[in-house]
This record gives C-alpha cells, sequence and structure tokens, in this order.
C-alpha cells in the first residue's frame, strides 16, 4: 500500500497517508481487519508452487550438467554452485515473477 500512495492525480493534497510501516499496517488492520494485511497475496500463493519449481529445477539441471562437464572440479563446487544458482534465480525471474507482479 505504501508502494501505491504516490502523487497520482492534481487532486492529491498534500500529506502522505502512511507514516511508516507500522502505521501502515496498523491503518490496514484498522480498516479492513487482519485479512486486510494479505489483500493481494492469492497471485503470490497461487504462483509459489510453480516459481520453486522453476528455480530448483533449473538449478538441478545446471548443477547436473556442470558436473558432467567437470566445471565443479575446475571452479570449485562453491563458485560453480552459485553460477548455478544465478542463473536458476534469472530464470524464475523471467518466467514466474515478472509475470507475477504484473498481476
Amino acid at each position: 500500500q505504501m508502494q501505491l500512495q504516490q502523487e497520482a492525480s492534481a487532486l492529491f493534497a498534500g500529506k502522505d497517508r502512511f507514516r511508516s510501516p507500522f502505521h501502515c499496517a496498523a491503518a490496514t488492520v484498522r480498516e479492513r481487519g487482519v485479512l486486510g494485511l494479505y489483500r493481494g497475496g492469492l497471485s503470490w500463493a497461487i504462483f509459489g508452487g510453480p516459481r520453486s519449481a522453476v528455480r530448483f529445477g533449473t538449478f538441478e539441471t545446471l548443477t547436473a550438467a556442470s558436473q558432467r562437464r567437470g566445471m565443479h572440479q575446475r571452479l570449485g563446487t562453491p563458485t560453480a554452485d552459485t553460477i548455478n544458482g544465478f542463473a536458476a534465480g534469472m530464470a524464475e525471474a523471467a518466467l514466474c515473477q515478472t509475470p507475477n507482479q504484473v498481476i
């Protein structure tokens, strides 16, 4: 909610509605109840499984391929895993995270 409180029109009259994240949470609970804190969370819940499947599936596939090609021996396991994890995160962002943020 705090991200959405931008000056959207000329009718905006000065002060921000929320002073802090805590004030935002308290006002939301006061106005909409505790479930108001989770408003808009359904798309995150729906995308959670596929997002994790893409990330971990990509990581496992890249790890197996890099082990077959000897990357773990040449670079060391921590470095190879970091590279594979970075690539898996990029795949997740491109395939799942960006569409989810549009929703």
